[in-house]
């Protein structure tokens, strides 16, 4: 992702999927947002100082470490987790730890590039149902379709030649950003065989699969066991090798189905 932004007293934070690599993992989260938050309070005090007012008392520690307590909590790491090295934690607390690391300057705008990744499901729902109550502005990148429809406003739909178009509905940009030959969509790359002397591509039969993605809410079909069938579930990966999808009941139920995608079929949530 590159580009150019042209700001004036604006503060702007990113947060990308390759930020929770750059954590240093023998230092904590508390660590991480404790010495930044330091530096803040002592120039915010420097700066009264060079104002002429009359202070009482210097710098408050107690203070500050009340506010780097409370911010790592709105972000899911409470208790001895902030104090734990980040090399020891989870990867969905990893990427909680990165994420008060981009908010912690309390920004106007924060883009944020695939946030989703590395974030489990139950995560995922917090963190989609979390950021639609953020005064600030929000700029996602993501393929996480589920997440889009619930923390997104608006959908800025792309196509080859620099067409751009602005909806509201996510069904109706995704439309209009496949329509047309500016999108050539393979969900799964040819698969190359060598024989001797020659070399071969063949495709996987797709047609038993669907186009479906991390976030998907699907149903069950045509599967022998009635229980299963009609039940809703949410796209958890795509086992490759093994040509199935994991799903997890879209109830919170915590049993795991490995299903093929003849057996799943896709729902729209967008109408």
């Amino acid at each position: 992702t590159a580009g150019r932004i042209r700001r004036a007293n604006v503060r702007i934070a990113t947060y990308a999927q390759q930020d929770i690599l750059n954590l240093n993992g023998s230092l904590s989260g508390w660590d991480v947002i404790k010495k930044p938050a330091m530096a803040r309070a002592m120039a915010a005090l420097a700066a009264r100082r060079a104002r002429g007012e009359r202070l009482q008392e210097g710098l408050n520690e107690a203070s500050v470490d009340n506010e780097v307590r409370n911010h790592l909590s709105r972000f899911g790491i409470t208790g001895s987790r902030q104090n734990r090295p980040i090399s020891h934690l989870s990867g969905g607390q990893k990427a909680r730890v990165a994420l008060a690391v981009a908010m912690q300057n309390r920004p106007h705008v924060v883009i944020m590039d695939e946030p989703t990744n590395h974030l489990d499901l139950q995560t995922v729902e917090a963190f989609a149902t979390a950021l639609p109550k953020w005064e600030g502005t929000l700029v996602l990148i993501s393929h996480d379709q589920y997440f889009l429809k619930k923390a997104a406003e608006k959908f800025l739909a792309l196509r080859a030649g620099g067409k751009a178009k602005v909806f509201e509905d996510f069904s109706k940009a995704k439309k209009y950003a496949y329509k047309g030959p500016a999108i050539a969509f393979q969900p799964h790359a040819p698969e190359r065989k060598k024989g001797k002397g020659t070399s071969i591509h063949q495709v996987k039969d797709t047609s038993s699969r669907q186009e479906l993605i991390k976030g998907d809410c699907v149903t069950a079909v045509k599967l022998r066991t009635r229980e299963l069938n009609g039940k809703e579930y949410i796209v958890v990966r795509f086992e490759k090798k093994l040509g199935r999808y994991l799903v997890k009941p879209a109830d919170n139920g915590e049993r795991m189905l490995a299903l093929r995608g003849a057996n799943l079929e896709k729902l729209d949530r967008s109408a």
